[in-house]
């Protein structure tokens, strides 16, 4: 009877570890699609974290060109005004004078097409037109006398 209840003990034992066993290869089949998933979720959360900081990176930089793009535009603005205000009469006929330059009613008009000369020239003395009276201001680049030219011809 002992034999008996051995035997039957051993194979009811033997009959446990099966069952745990096959319990736990159950258990433990599904860990590699688990492993699998949390391995693609982590990647997938890598990848976002990369894409996030390179936009943010490109962002920046874009944020840096748009400024300097301003900055240029409002240097372009500066240069254009300065250089219609050099670009009037007025200026002009100031650094005119300032070079000892008179204004002359008779001109001499080429026609660049052909090259005929348009005009009766006369040289100017700067008393023809007595209602202009140019504002000269003495420049340091200006020689002291109006009559004299450069190369001393």
């Amino acid at each position: 009877m002992r034999r008996l209840l051995r035997a039957s003990r051993r194979r009811l034992g033997d009959a446990r570890d099966r069952a745990r066993g096959s319990s736990f290869w159950r258990r433990i089949s599904g860990v590699p699609f688990a492993l699998a998933l949390v391995t693609l979720l982590a990647v997938g959360m890598v990848a976002v974290l990369l894409f996030n900081t390179r936009i943010q990176d490109q962002q920046r930089q874009l944020d840096d060109l748009q400024a300097s793009a301003q900055r240029l535009d409002y240097h372009e603005a500066a240069l254009e005004q300065s250089v219609d205000q050099l670009g009037t009469t007025g200026t002009l006929g100031s650094k005119a004078a300032n070079l000892g330059m008179v204004p002359n009613p008779n001109p001499l008009v080429i026609q660049m097409p052909d090259g005929s000369l348009h005009g009766k020239p006369q040289a100017a003395v700067g008393t023809e037109m007595p209602g202009i009276v140019p504002s000269v201001s003495p420049s340091p680049n200006v020689p002291a006398a109006a009559g004299s030219t450069p190369g001393g011809r």
